[in-house]
């Protein structure tokens, strides 16, 4: 197992951006994205509570939405400290499109996957519970057999560090189980059809997400937001 680089050219979009706030402001990345946060709020509100969503996936994700087009989407997860990502639980994935992720508060690790000769997991395209064609609103899975991974690194991103995630890379995340964590994530435009999912045990036709994708009051909104600035 190698250790992934600390910095990577697709992440110069992101860190550019805190290179000229650094230049003019005297602040890194981070302070330019907790002033940009506040502005958000402050100004777009309604639009932001719109396209938001609480407990996305899973219970205890939840996802600030500040744009959403087929070029770009802008958004912020925020998770507490209490409903830490569990990477037993968390299932291996890539995803449909390219991005870049850059933390705000605490820290979350990501391993990194390569496909291998094997059949320890079964593998699975998963079309989103929020994709349009989806009326049921479940992870629906279609099963493509078993498969073998082998973990080729891990990295532990802290506030200010970023990475360019491309969506052929295979991963799972874990969270600071001690603090709450925040980062940006910028999605590219959809580049295929479907993601792939892996888990050592069958996940049947579907992944149960039982009082998931709930929308936020503007308070609550309001609420989350305003404890990870006070955090950044």
């Amino acid at each position: 197992m190698t250790t992934a680089p600390t910095t990577h050219d697709c992440n110069k979009t992101v860190n550019a951006v805190g290179i000229r706030c650094s230049a003019f402001l005297g602040c890194g990345p981070v302070a330019f994205w907790k002033q940009w946060i506040d502005l958000q709020m402050r100004h777009n509100i309604e639009q932001v509570l719109t396209c938001s969503i609480k407990d996305f996936h899973f219970k205890g994700l939840n996802y600030v939405c500040f744009q959403f087009t087929p070029t770009l989407t802008i958004r912020l997860y925020i998770t507490h400290a209490s409903e830490a990502l569990d990477t037993e639980n968390v299932s291996i994935h890539n995803h449909l499109y390219d991005s870049q992720i850059l933390v705000l508060s605490g820290w979350i690790r990501n391993r990194v996957y390569r496909l291998v000769d094997g059949d320890e997991y079964h593998h699975y395209h998963l079309t989103s519970a929020l994709h349009p064609d989806n009326v049921e609103k479940k992870i629906r899975l279609n099963n493509l057999g078993k498969i073998g991974l082998e973990m080729t690194s891990e990295r532990t991103l802290r506030p200010g560090d970023w990475h360019c995630q491309m969506h052929d890379e295979i991963h799972n995340v874990a969270n600071d189980p001690n603090a709450l964590t925040g980062f940006m994530v910028f999605e590219f435009p959809t580049v295929k059809q479907h993601s792939i999912i892996f888990s050592k045990s069958e996940m049947g036709e579907t992944i149960p997400t039982p009082g998931c994708y709930n929308r936020f009051e503007r308070r609550e909104l309001l609420f989350l937001v305003n404890e990870l600035l006070e955090a950044m």
